[in-house]
């Protein structure tokens, strides 16, 4: 998931504000769940969990990276754009770790009293939930910590508790989001109602919409009819072989000997985007230590 947003500066340029959201929240009631059913050992839901957080720090790295190449190619200066990827997730993470390395079960209520005691903004948004849709397990808390990603840059410095007038000349801010899949669809929708109550609020100086960027049904499992998971049907095998090809005469055919060779994801990202964009993620890739 990908925010993007634009200020201008003091000299009247337009700085480019990217957030990336590497999931990783929802991982962690996976391996409370886990825990909680005796279906692994304390050493093991540790080792998990490290293992999910060292993952999110390599795709955050390899996402930030090649963001920044992209947008250079565009014209974008370094300068000119600041891009998050966000990190409130470390220190819920950090917290079940040390449970876990205790041999203790994580705690919600610990865990729930951290996020508010580290974020103000995130004690804004749990306000505005109505009781029948607060959080009352890690499951459900990794829902709303997704809507909260989604709709922060327009609570975050945005709420003025002296003003009570009319917010009709407030200055109009834009969240641009990109929609994967289903799931991120659910978090979409009740981000859409949050911000339709926050526009409605008059302590609100800037006004926030979000724009909802959806994929093509094409690439989406039977159009989408069902609301399908990407590609969840795609019949091709795990490694395609590729046989080049070649018009051949009648004889030659007869005769054909087809040579075939390994197809990897770089591969794949070289017959889509060119020969440049799989070089730079297989370096990318390589530099965090995944290939």
């Amino acid at each position: 998931m990908a925010q993007a947003r634009g200020q201008n500066t003091e000299l009247g340029n337009i700085t480019l504000q990217v957030g990336l959201d590497v999931p990783s929240f929802h991982y962690f009631y996976s391996v409370q769940s886990k825990v909680q059913d005796q279906a692994c050992t304390f050493p093991e839901a540790l080792r998990w969990m490290q293992l999910v957080m060292q993952r999110h720090e390599q795709i955050s790295e390899v996402f930030h990276g090649y963001l920044l190449h992209q947008l250079a190619l565009r014209g974008v200066e370094p300068s000119q754009v600041k891009i998050e990827v966000s990190r409130r997730g470390i220190t819920v993470a950090a917290r079940i770790l040390e449970a876990l390395e205790r041999s203790e079960m994580p705690s919600f209520d610990e865990v729930l009293k951290l996020l508010g005691e580290e974020d103000e903004t995130w004690n804004d948004f749990w306000n505005m939930l109505p009781p029948d849709e607060l959080a009352v397990d890690f499951r459900s808390l990794s829902y709303l910590f997704y809507v909260y990603e989604v709709i922060r840059p327009a609570l975050e410095g945005n709420i003025n508790p002296t003003a009570f007038g009319s917010n009709s000349k407030a200055n109009t801010g834009r969240l641009v989001i990109g929609i994967d899949d289903c799931s991120e669809r659910r978090i979409y929708s009740r981000s859409q109602k949050l911000l339709k109550e926050i526009r409605n609020n008059p302590a609100i100086k800037k006004l926030p919409y979000l724009m909802e960027i959806y994929m093509s049904n094409r690439v989406i499992t039977n159009n989408n009819e069902t609301g399908s998971y990407l590609y969840r049907d795609d019949p091709s095998p795990e490694k395609p072989i590729v046989a080049p090809w070649r018009q051949l005469g009648e004889e030659e055919e007869d005769k054909l000997q087809p040579s075939s060779t390994d197809f990897g994801p770089y591969d794949l990202v070289r017959s889509l985007h060119g020969e440049e964009a799989s070089k730079v993620l297989r370096e990318l890739f390589n530099s965090v230590g995944l290939s």
